[in-house]
């Protein structure tokens, strides 16, 4: 057989040992992995190259990596696929899709490497000219279970009793209870916020979807992107451009786009990460459910979240100035860990890569933070608890409606 007529699979296998192209391999895929500029990749390719000291055999070698990763990456997606479905039809028939991971298991998934930016000051505190660095999801993860378990061991009396015991057992219940969104949550509910959203338009063609992000256009937050317009972009940025064509003129983000419509066709979506106090977006609904226009829409209205509270999820979104309002349902797509020993009404420990959440968390690992130094010890607040909110820097991308 000639070698023109050959498979990579072939040729590679008359040259080569199991062993050898094992090895010849790992060190092909490293290069397709790096980071940095392409020149050092390029380097790289040639000294694997310069290994192998056969250009055929190396050229073999770049197709079968090439076709594997390809195949790999398709199962990946199909796998993605299925779960944001399988995501969004338990959303649908019980509120959420599944019970956030564990603060623990979070801990031993050395794959959590994406970057993000923190500067030491609390989340409350927003200082342009102050010094940012960086750090990899990991090991912010690692940081703050050292710290915990460090505060708790630096401020226990050798009787078992602790100096500060309130901030010990909101120190032990953050390491309990924690739910913390990560990069790989993040993108799987955005995923399944996304097939909740097919779901529900694929299942009647007069149906339209209002998704709003009203709490960036506050007059509260004047010219500050916030969170709930970043999520709806990556949630978008899910969507397949088909899928765009799909659905053109059926996903809006203003109410003057449903006017007109018949309110039991449309869905009116308040969108956030999540909610705590949920003032925010009980002054959202409140808007729409007080105006002469939009109150007709009153009964549409419901909030997605990234992640929501057990209480969150059974009770809905119950206005805090207003106990007999209806409360307004609420979707997620984890369920957070409770925790009983959170001072807020929300009762848990939430919190997450792109941003750190105050209530607590923030303002609990800042006073934990604030006893050490008082003790003499001083501590840098850790990253986690000081993240910088990369989307209020980033310029929105266009609008895809």
């Amino acid at each position: 057989m000639s070698t023109s007529t050959q498979t990579p699979e072939q040729l590679l296998g008359q040259q080569l040992g199991t062993e050898d192209l094992s090895y010849i391999e790992g060190l092909y895929r490293e290069g397709l992995e790096m980071a940095g500029p392409a020149e050092a990749r390029d380097q790289h390719f040639r000294e694997v190259a310069e290994l192998i000291g056969d250009l055929a055999l190396y050229e073999a070698l770049g197709q079968k990596v090439s076709r594997d990763r390809r195949i790999t990456e398709a199962l990946a997606e199909e796998f993605k696929n299925k779960r944001a479905l399988e995501g969004a039809a338990n959303i649908e028939s019980r509120g959420f899709a599944e019970t956030a991971p564990s603060f623990e298991s979070q801990l031993n998934d050395d794959s959590r490497t994406k970057p993000f930016t923190y500067n030491h000051l609390p989340p409350h505190i927003e200082m342009d000219s102050w010094e940012e660095k960086t750090m990899t999801e990991i090991d912010g993860l690692r940081d703050l279970d050292s710290f915990l378990h460090f505060f708790l061991a630096v401020t226990k009396h050798y009787h078992g009793s602790y100096a500060y015991p309130n901030d010990a057992e909101q120190a032990q219940s953050i390491l309990d209870n924690l739910t913390f969104i990560g990069e790989k949550e993040y993108e799987e509910a955005a995923r399944g916020l996304a097939a909740l959203w097919k779901n529900y338009l694929d299942a009647d063609p007069k149906r339209k979807l209002c998704v709003l992000a009203n709490v960036s256009n506050s007059e509260k937050y004047p010219g500050k992107r916030k969170s709930d317009d970043y999520l709806r972009e990556r949630v978008l940025d899910t969507f397949s451009d088909e899928d765009m064509q799909k659905y053109t003129g059926r996903i809006v983000t203003d109410l003057e786009q449903i006017q007109g419509e018949t309110p039991a066709d449309v869905r009116v979506v308040l969108l956030d990460d999540w909610t705590i106090s949920g003032r925010q977006l009980s002054r959202v609904y409140k808007a729409i459910a007080e105006d002469p226009v939009d109150e007709q829409f009153r009964d549409s209205v419901e909030v997605n979240l990234i992640v929501a509270s057990p209480s969150r999820l059974q009770k809905g979104l119950q206005d805090p100035d207003d106990p007999f309002r209806e409360p307004v349902k609420v979707r997620a797509y984890y369920r957070s860990h409770p925790a009983e020993k959170a001072t807020t009404e929300n009762k848990g420990h939430v919190s997450g890569l792109h941003s750190t959440v105050n209530f607590d968390f923030g303002d609990t690992i800042e006073r934990l933070v604030k006893r050490l130094d008082q003790a003499g010890i001083p501590y840098d607040l850790p990253p986690l608890a000081s993240i910088v909110r990369a989307y209020r820097k980033e310029k929105p991308k266009a609008s895809r409606l």
